[in-house]
């Protein structure tokens, strides 16, 4: 078996908002009993493509890991579970991807186990979280719009969406990158995110992290209207 990871991006309007919230809160119990689950975590978003002081009501997100590709694909296919959050929303995509490397903890657990790499498939997937120390809060945030702009703005970024569970408190970064040279690039070549980095390992203000890689190989369903396959010339070879 190949420990597969997903990250399944849902879109909401209206009352459905409610009810994605209140998954927040009630769906862990729930994923718990889907067959072959590993880990699981329902997240809320921030405004814009990074993280951000305004939550995006309309778009929440949902991390797997399963002991195998075929658990994803039995929940993704017959999950009464899923259906209702298809029913709710208007649009999911969803991104399956092989851990490449990981350090750090997700509230004590590491759920990632690192796999062998596909040498022909440049494509990477970072995610990036934290929790926050109460005397760290404003210095965190107040680096964040700058450091969101220079991301935004930054060669070989597919896709970008700022996550957590806890506003304020726990907060994570799931991104998609062309290579991972674009990814470097951004994490420490920018003036402003590779202070914050600095910044932050002085001063302490993490009581707990996580840097995972990931090695994205398959994509279903659209975002914003529109498919995002950006694996196609992968598949095309």
């Amino acid at each position: 078996m190949k420990q597969t990871i997903t990250m399944t991006f849902f879109s909401y309007t209206g009352m459905n908002r409610m009810w994605a919230m209140m998954q927040m809160r009630d769906g862990k119990k729930r994923m718990r009993k889907e067959p072959g689950i590993v880990f699981a975590r329902l997240l809320g978003s921030g405004g814009g493509a990074g993280y951000s002081l305004s939550p995006d009501f309309g778009t929440y997100a949902l991390l797997c890991v399963w002991q195998d590709e075929s658990d994803a694909d039995l929940f993704f296919d017959r999950s009464s579970f899923y259906q209702t959050f298809k029913n709710h929303s208007s649009e999911q995509f969803t991104i399956y991807m092989r851990s490449i490397s990981t350090r750090g903890s997700w509230t004590g657990e590491s759920p990632f186990i690192p796999a062998e790499r596909d040498q022909q498939n440049p494509y990477i997937c970072v995610l990036t979280r934290a929790t926050l120390k109460k005397s760290y809060l404003y210095q965190f945030w107040k680096r964040v719009p700058n450091v969101s702009k220079t991301q935004a703005a930054s060669k070989g970024l597919i896709f970008s969406k700022g996550v957590g569970e806890i506003p304020f408190f726990e907060q994570a970064t799931f991104t998609v990158w062309e290579n991972e040279e674009s990814m470097k690039a951004f994490a420490y070549q920018s003036k402003y995110h590779s202070e914050a980095i600095k910044k932050t390992r002085e001063v302490g203000g993490f009581k707990e992290e996580m840097f995972s890689r990931f090695q994205p190989y398959k994509t279903t369903g659209s975002w914003k209207g529109k498919k995002i396959n950006f694996l196609s010339n992968l598949e095309a070879k």
